[in-house]
């Protein structure tokens, strides 16, 4: 029963019967030492992972070989939606910044209990509508904000993972050199 009340919790919505037998017998708990990288780019995936305890960092690598930070994702959320929504590659890398208990629901699982539930096809949809606007705002503020307003910002949106992220993520998050925020961080008195 632990499984699907943890599913509930970070769905916000309470499953059926059906699902919830489903989630108890297929989905399984999976562990990642900190520096793990459980989602590689160029290969499939066939699971997302919901994070019971832990933080975790999405990245590509540019034209240089430099990781560049997607995203940060940590408890109660989901990581490995990608191929859930694609059905192809992963086209980016994901690595444990913390030690990470998670819960492993299978793709199929996932597309089976949502196909027979329009609640939860509809929250999983919305979901991803969120996962767009973040998107869609970070794609925002590199445009129109200089480097200090990207950090102010990531830390009024983020308050959380402010704390717990290495800078030089951070850094390489908002778009900047970490020497750079360094400095941004003195001058704010950070």
């Amino acid at each position: 029963m632990e499984k699907s009340l943890r599913v509930e919790e970070a769905l916000g919505l309470e499953l059926p019967a059906a699902a919830r037998g489903a989630v108890e017998r297929e989905a399984v708990g999976a562990a990642f030492p900190k520096g793990a990288c459980p989602v590689r780019a160029g290969e499939r995936q066939r699971a997302a992972y919901l994070i019971l305890g832990g933080l975790v960092r999405g990245y590509y690598l540019d034209e240089g070989g430099r990781e560049v930070t997607k995203c940060f994702c940590r408890e109660g959320e989901f990581f490995s939606t990608e191929g859930l929504r694609t059905g192809g590659a992963s086209t980016f890398s994901v690595d444990c910044l913390e030690p990470c208990r998670c819960l492993s629901l299978p793709y199929a699982l996932i597309r089976r209990v949502a196909a027979g539930d329009a609640q939860l096809n509809e929250r999983l949809n919305a979901l991803f509508l969120a996962e767009l606007g973040r998107a869609e705002g970070r794609a925002r503020d590199v445009l129109l904000l200089d480097a200090e307003q990207r950090y102010l910002a990531f830390c009024a949106e983020r308050p959380d993972l402010a704390a717990r992220v290495p800078l030089k993520y951070i850094a390489s998050y908002i778009g900047i050199q970490p020497g750079s925020l360094s400095r941004i961080r003195k001058t704010l008195g950070v």
